[in-house]
């Protein structure tokens, strides 16, 4: 039979992985949105998880992976901006940082940093 200590010590184990559960959702919906962007822009530096891009005007707007606008070039192009207005959900990975180039595109960006 089980001891009170095992049974404390197991359900604070599932109380821990319930946790992370939770956590790894929350990252799962945006907590932040860039605004309406038209014009290059280092929208956030660092670890940043893209989950939806809303297109206002077309474009040839390009998400890049790097940490500044300079840095920005076709070597760390992750996504781009799709041709036509709407909302496109996306689940991006940046690990530098956030740079749009935005071309002639009108967007805005939902992100959570995490």
């Amino acid at each position: 039979m089980a001891s009170a200590a095992d049974i404390a010590g197991i359900q604070q184990t599932g109380v821990a992985v319930l946790s992370e559960i939770q956590q790894a959702l929350v990252k799962a919906v945006p907590t932040n949105s860039s605004g309406h962007l038209e014009v290059n822009t280092l929208v956030q530096p660092g670890f940043t998880r893209v989950l939806g891009v809303s297109v206002v005007t077309a474009g040839a707007g390009l998400l890049h992976d790097c940490a500044a606008l300079p840095d920005a070039g076709p070597s760390n192009v992750i996504y781009a901006v799709p041709s036509g207005p709407g909302f496109y959900p996306t689940n991006m990975v940046f690990h530098k940082g956030l740079v749009l180039i935005a071309g002639a595109a009108k967007c805005a960006i939902m992100y959570s940093r995490t």
